[in-house]
């Protein structure tokens, strides 16, 4: 009797025969996975189908088998008199063929050239041991294509035993020789080297490049070696493929490379390569320029300059850019760096500016003050900077004039540079634009800047001008002058900032509280009463931040008060802070929020509570154990069991 399954197959077999190819798509989708042979010759039927569709189904029906079975039945394809059959035949028995490699090996001698040429493609791709003495024996094939295939799969299998089979096709057609020199650099065994090494006298021009690139990919001290020793006897085109495999493989240190042919022809073989190669990728560009500053050459830069031209400094490039400025810097031609300001390219331009900046170039001031004029604002940032590394009056006067740029950007940069360069005489320039700057960022550099140069000179003119603007107009500056105040611990100046505990701005007046907390302030407690009833949450979370660290009596009162805050994460900090001054006071208060309200809260009270070792809420916690929340009731075992240790009691 006919199971279902056998009539569901039966009648997708049948679709098969419907003309419609969606049909006969959706019947082979239906066939795919079922393990039956009915199935199979329908399949390799429908690869000769007039439809792509439903050839490439049927391909993906016929790989999913991936048994012997249906590498026998594919293996006839190979000799069909259409190409796109023979073509989809070894697509397939390049993935399933691994299941039939005897199968595949009785077809190794066949008549057919082109099928051998197939067999031995598809045995090589299987990329399988078991498949090596076949690619041997195909190595005697008197088929060039055959022998060159069978080549270059077993560089693929990458088996060094096969190593001396390859080397003997070394001196086969120059078709074969060069699948066996890059089988040879795929194994990557240094005993190929000096096979390798003596093909690179050829004449063959193809030979040489292909050898080279294989002793490059086997790498070591021998590679290095031989691409040496072979530079004198090839011709410019291979040249140019030993400099950049020696390159590679010394990741630009070219010692050996100058030590054995000196300074300028090392020089010489670099700037013709350079010419020559595509230098795209960013390892390669990276190795030339680190040769090229190995060479004491007047010419180097420029080279270096060049391979940086077409690098795109706003995306990724941050490496090669570094790079590029530590070979420039070793270097240090000033003058080409000069002259390249002038150029358009924006590559060499921001790297020009930066190195001379790094060598402190005082002949370039006026290039660079000329340039600023009118570069786009990133440039003019980077001229800046590289002013404030120069140093000197021409330098420090040109940041003070750009204090009144009309771009923010610029302005800040201007007040950093300052901050850099410490000169006491950018002072007063910079005290009288905090009565101007309308943005906070650039009075937060001018102030920075302000301090570093105190800290270095103790100049008594900067706090007297940071203090005056304590009464400025504007509330970023009394914001930024009271952080700078604490940083430079001026005590002094504290009596007039508790004054300012009620200023109308909230940043002004939690900036007022940090800074006399920096300063550890008398009277700074009954500071943090005032401000922990203040309307903005971001002052009573500092008060609730700072209160935690005084142990007394005034301390726990605060943080008493702001449990009752209205913001929760204000009422953690407060709960913390009563846990570390191991505030017994706070237990009744502590006891009252684990019952109710927020399960956060109720589980920072509890945590508390067993901090405190409060016996008098062993009750609560008890009936905590019941609590709905998981979590709740962990909080409160681990607190009872805390508070029953210290009374060792074992519960």
């Amino acid at each position: 009797m006919m199971t279902t399954a056998d009539k569901d197959i039966l009648e997708q077999l049948e679709r098969l025969r419907n003309p419609d190819s969606s049909v006969k798509r959706d019947a082979i989708e239906f066939l795919t996975g079922i393990r039956d042979e009915r199935v199979i010759y329908p399949l390799i039927k429908a690869l000769q189908d007039e439809d792509q569709g439903v050839q490439q189904a049927a391909i993906d029906a016929l790989i999913a088998y991936k048994d012997e079975v249906t590498v026998y039945n594919v293996l006839p394809l190979l000799f069909n008199d259409r190409v796109a059959v023979r073509n989809m035949a070894q697509e397939i028995l390049e993935k399933i063929g691994e299941t039939g490699i005897d199968l595949l090996g009785e077809h190794i001698k066949v008549k057919d050239e082109d099928v051998k040429k197939m067999i031995s493609d598809i045995l090589g791709k299987l990329n399988r041991p078991e498949v090596i003495p076949l690619l041997l024996e195909m190595l005697k094939d008197p088929n060039l294509n055959v022998r060159s295939s069978a080549a270059e799969g077993l560089g693929r299998i990458g088996d060094s035993t096969v190593m001396e089979s390859l080397i003997n096709l070394l001196n086969d057609d120059e078709w074969v020789a060069f699948f066996a020199v890059v089988a040879l650099g795929r194994i990557g065994n240094k005993r190929s080297i000096r096979p390798l090494t003596g093909l690179i006298k050829s004449g063959n021009i193809e030979l040489q490049i292909a050898s080279i690139e294989a002793i490059g990919q086997i790498g070591g001290d021998k590679a290095i070696e031989s691409l040496l020793d072979s530079l004198d006897s090839l011709r410019p085109e291979s040249l140019n493929a030993a400099i950049g495999s020696i390159l590679r493989l010394t990741h630009g240190n070219i010692e050996k490379l100058i030590e054995r042919f000196g300074n300028d022809r090392a020089f010489d073989y670099l700037a013709d390569a350079v010419n020559d190669i595509d230098i795209d990728e960013s390892e390669v560009k990276r190795d030339f320029i680190l040769a090229f500053s190995l060479i004491t050459n007047p010419k180097s830069s420029v080279y270096i300059l060049k391979l940086i031209s077409d690098t795109d400094t706003d995306t990724d490039n941050a490496a090669i850019v570094q790079v590029t400025m530590d070979a420039l810097t070793k270097l240090k031609d000033e003058e080409l760096l000069i002259k390249s300001l002038q150029e358009e390219n924006s590559a060499r331009v921001l790297v020009s500016i930066r190195v001379l900046g790094m060598l402190k170039s005082g002949m370039a001031i006026q290039a660079l003050k000329a340039l600023f004029i009118d570069s786009d604002r990133d440039i003019q940032i980077e001229i800046l900077h590289a002013l404030s590394r120069i140093g000197g009056k021409d330098s420090t006067e040109f940041l003070v004039d750009m204090l009144s740029y009309g771009e923010g950007h610029v302005r800040s940069a201007a007040a950093r540079g300052l901050g850099e360069l410490t000169d006491t005489s950018s002072v007063e320039s910079m005290l009288n634009r905090l009565e101007e700057e309308e943005y906070s960022d650039v009075v937060g550099e001018i102030v920075n800047a302000l301090v570093k140069i105190e800290e270095r000179h103790k100049d008594p003119s900067i706090i007297k001008g940071l203090t005056s603007n304590l009464s400025n107009s504007k509330s970023y500056v009394r914001e930024a002058v009271l952080k700078a105040i604490g940083i430079l611990g001026h005590l002094n100046s504290a009596e007039l900032i508790k004054h300012m505990v009620s200023d109308e701005n909230w940043r002004v007046r939690r900036a007022c509280i940090e800074t006399l907390s920096q300063l550890s302030a008398p009277g700074l407690l009954d500071v943090l009463i005032t401000a922990g009833s203040d309307e903005k949450d971001e002052v009573r979370m500092l008060v609730a931040q700072l209160t935690g660290r005084y142990s007394k009596e005034k301390s726990i009162d605060i943080l008493i008060n702001l449990l009752s805050d209205r913001n929760d994460r204000i009422i953690y900090k407060a709960i913390e802070g009563l846990a570390r001054l191991k505030a017994i006071k706070a237990i009744p208060y502590l006891i009252k929020l684990s019952q109710k309200g927020d399960l956060l809260i109720q589980k920072m009270s509890i945590w508390a509570l067993g901090e405190l070792s409060a016996r008098e809420a062993e009750d609560t916690l008890k009936l905590a154990f019941n609590h709905k929340d998981e979590e709740i009731r962990d909080a409160a075992i681990d607190a009872y069991r805390k508070i029953r240790a210290v009374s060792n009691v074992i519960i």
